[in-house]
């Protein structure tokens, strides 16, 4: 099951506390495994805060490039239309008209889900994985039908139309936009992946991720200090 972003910076925020509180103790913290210590507990949430920060910045790059995309296909939307009313205003264009009117309504038919960030993190449900694959894969064939169209009106002999949107010119440049942002879309998505990967390594997987390391201070301040201590009761309330 899939952690919130949310999640990830409370844990954070958690483990500054516990470190915090420990600093504070009358007695120092004297923990026998030394990775525990403040100061080397303290150079772990360093860590952890880049690898949030990494994460986080990734996921506004996405979430920017995913907005950007779904205003241009609004745009393109409209200049379809615009371009597809200029080839039928001529019946010299008649053939040319039929054939892009059939890919406007390809266009119009395809209907990408609405983007969703970040990307699930590790552990998204393979129904999930496929839905956003198939969002990704509907923007390629919008770009591929745009591409069409605009063979057709290149093929239209005497194609100039007086509005500046809907020139060959104006159009390929909209659509090498397109396939732009979706080739960094996919990029950033395998980027992001990566990174919440290392960053759901570092707070879960092995003996030393931060969970551990949380736990095990707890009990390391349980065993210096004692089961009534304050400084176990100040601990002891901090929840993972």
């Amino acid at each position: 099951m899939a952690i919130s972003e949310t999640s990830f910076r409370d844990r954070q925020g958690k483990a500054i506390s516990l470190k915090n509180a420990c600093s504070l103790f009358t007695v120092a913290f004297a923990p026998v495994d030394t990775s525990l210590s403040v100061v080397n507990f303290s150079l772990f949430i360093t860590t952890v805060t880049a690898k949030n920060d990494a994460v986080e910045t990734l996921v506004t790059s996405y979430t920017t490039n995913a907005a950007n995309r779904v205003a241009l296909v609004g745009t393109i939307r409209t200049t379809l239309t615009q371009a597809l009313g200029y080839l039928e205003s001529n019946k010299a264009w008649k053939s040319s008209a039929a054939t892009a009117r059939g890919i406007v309504e390809k266009f119009r038919g395809t209907k990408p889900p609405a983007p969703k960030s970040p990307p699930p993190a590790p552990g998204e449900t393979p129904a999930a994985a496929k839905k956003r694959n198939q969002g990704n894969q509907a923007y390629v064939e919008l770009a591929s039908h745009f591409e069409q169209f605009i063979g057709v009106c290149s093929g239209a002999g005497g194609y100039l139309p007086p509005g500046t949107t809907i020139t060959i010119a104006a159009m390929t440049t909209a659509l090498n936009n397109l396939k732009a942002l979706n080739a960094s879309l996919n990029t950033s998505e395998q980027q992001i992946s990566v990174a919440q990967k290392s960053r759901y390594d570092l707070y879960f997987t092995g003996d030393d991720c931060l969970q551990k390391k949380f736990q095990a201070i707890k009990k390391a301040v349980k065993g210096q200090y004692g089961l009534a201590s304050q400084e176990y009761q100040t601990v002891k309330v901090i929840k993972w």
